[in-house]
């Protein structure tokens, strides 16, 4: 028996009526089975909690995860001030659920913690993947990986995706059984005879120097190459854009040159960092998750071109690790940045995954705030999730 999906979206103005239409198309989507877990993304437009309170008076106390988003994806192509509902059933496939809270007070804590939860209702054992979505605006998203991995495992398969705001940047929501979160990590664990696996690319490449980071804490950079780190981005990007920061950076972000996880023997992995404030007083810049002292960075860009090519070897990386299995579903959680650059070509993207993977085959995503995934689960060093920016990760769930 193979994975039943259902998927629903609604563009309806009224929070409430949108919900409910989104759910029962999902529900009706999905056929006789009962649904065990869904997976929602909504527009911030929406007035939250109506829009939660019409999909609860269609699903009722179905398990849910899901959240606020920079723009909606699924089969039904890409969108925004919408919501899509995704209801999953399966015989042999476990699904639980949990929420992580506080990512401000400790994100470590906050990661560990939903791990725990999560290993309460699926013995690790049996665990396959995580599927995590943070709230985008909250701490340094690497330490919300490092307290999962504490509890799952450094190897352990953890993806998803920084939850957001469109291009607001001001406050995300976050979606758990029916209810309203902020500063949360709602969870998945899917576990039993799932099969999964999941690509990562970006499409990004370097224009510029190899620096080093001369000065950080966590998630703020106060030098590179010992000249304050806002006074030196300005200089890279020049005066015209320099005065769009930091929204500017999710077109320009800084690739951290990561030695250790070669893509081949002559190209080198850019972990990518957009940065998502500055401090002109201090001429500081914040990034999206932590970037240490001591590692080599680069300016780096992307055509447009080069973005929906990154995107297609992304599906071709999950296909190859699927090997036979046929996927019964598609996630795809793809950064913002990307969006803002393809502009309106924003579907070529989209499209170019279904030709790898199956235009006939369930896809649901979302465009993020940070993207979180392993470069390669098949290869030593670089199996272990990471954050990312910039980039896209497919994820596809199939069954043995």
């Amino acid at each position: 028996m193979t994975i039943n999906v259902g998927i629903g979206k609604s563009t309806i103005k009224d929070s409430f009526k949108a919900g409910k239409q989104a759910a029962e198309l999902a529900l009706k989507d999905l056929g006789d089975e009962k649904a065990q877990v869904l997976i929602v993304f909504g527009s911030p437009k929406f007035k939250q909690q109506k829009l939660l309170d019409g999909i609860t008076s269609i699903t009722q106390r179905t398990p849910m995860i899901g959240g606020t988003s920079a723009g909606e994806i699924s089969t039904f192509g890409v969108s925004i001030h919408s919501v899509i509902i995704l209801a999953l059933s399966a015989d042999k496939i476990s699904f639980a659920t949990a929420l992580g809270k506080n990512i401000q007070k400790n994100e470590f804590k906050a990661g560990e913690q939903a791990a725990k939860k999560l290993l309460y209702k699926i013995p690790k054992s049996s665990a396959k993947s995580m599927i995590i979505f943070p709230d985008g605006l909250s701490g340094d998203g690497s330490l919300i990986i490092k307290g999962c991995q504490s509890v799952l495992g450094e190897s352990f398969e953890i993806v998803g995706g920084a939850l957001g705001d469109e291009t607001d940047f001001k406050q995300t929501y976050q979606y758990y059984d029916g209810e309203i979160y902020q500063d949360s990590i709602p969870s998945l664990m899917i576990g039993g005879n799932a099969v999964t696996a999941s690509g990562v690319r970006s499409g990004w490449k370097s224009i510029g120097n190899r620096i080093k980071v001369t000065k950080a804490k966590g998630n703020v950079v106060y030098e590179f190459d010992n000249v304050p780190a806002l006074e030196y981005y300005e200089q890279c990007l020049g005066p015209k854009r320099a005065k769009k920061l930091p929204s500017i950076g999710l077109e320009y972000p800084i690739g951290i040159i990561d030695k250790h996880a070669p893509l081949n023997h002559k190209e080198a992995y850019f972990q990518l960092r957009s940065p998502l404030a500055i401090d002109k007083k201090k001429k500081t810049i914040s990034f999206a998750a932590a970037i240490k002292e001591g590692q080599e960075v680069t300016l780096t860009a992307a055509s447009r071109n080069a973005v929906i090519n990154g995107s297609a070897l992304a599906a071709k990386q999950t296909k190859e690790i699927l090997g036979g299995v046929k996927p019964d579903l598609i996630m795809m959680f793809d950064c913002i940045g990307r969006r803002l650059v393809l502009g309106k070509r924003v579907q070529e993207e989209v499209n170019a995954i279904q030709k790898v993977l199956g235009k006939k085959t369930p896809l649901i995503g979302f465009f993020t705030y940070g993207e979180i995934g392993p470069i390669d689960k098949r290869r030593k060093g670089l199996k272990e999730t990471r954050w990312h920016n910039q980039t896209t990760i497919i994820f596809a769930l199939g069954e043995k």
